[in-house]
């Protein structure tokens, strides 16, 4: 993507956050990612290929948590590349990852590295706090315990 096309990638990243992280739009997934996007987690989930995937990934974390909230923080953008940094919240009231809802609210960081194609996020590097999450959420021993 040319330099000028900067402030259309990240208002794009902007507009996906809320549509789809906050809003839980999942049908409008397609209009931010390629049909074969991929994402990869840097944390114990697979790999999402595909739109399908993508939308079953963020589903699980929406029945996980569901009254998830993500805020971006941060966007800095240079040539194809797109960095945010979110603040992610929510309450766990349903499965998520295995692990039985514990009503406890969890509060966590996370950083991901997009990669745009043809005005869309063709590929992403999630990296999100998930021990710390399971921390807050007495899934998982804190340091010193």
């Amino acid at each position: 993507m040319a330099v000028q096309d900067v402030k259309q990638m990240k208002d794009l990243v902007l507009s996906m956050a809320v549509d789809v992280m906050n809003d839980k739009k999942l049908d409008d997934i397609s209009k931010y990612y390629t049909a074969d996007c991929v994402t990869h987690y840097a944390d114990a989930r697979p790999d999402a290929t595909g739109l399908d995937e993508l939308r079953e990934s963020w589903g699980d974390v929406f029945a996980g948590f569901p009254n998830f909230s993500a805020d971006l923080n941060r966007v800095v953008a240079e040539g194809d590349k797109i960095c945010a940094n979110f603040t992610y919240k929510g309450t766990h009231e349903g499965e998520f990852l295995g692990i039985p809802p514990t009503n406890k609210k969890g509060q966590i960081e996370g950083m991901t590295m997009y990669r745009m194609e043809d005005g869309k996020i063709a590929e992403s590097w999630v990296h999100s706090d998930l021990l710390g999450l399971m921390q807050q959420l007495g899934v998982a021993p804190k340091p010193g315990e």
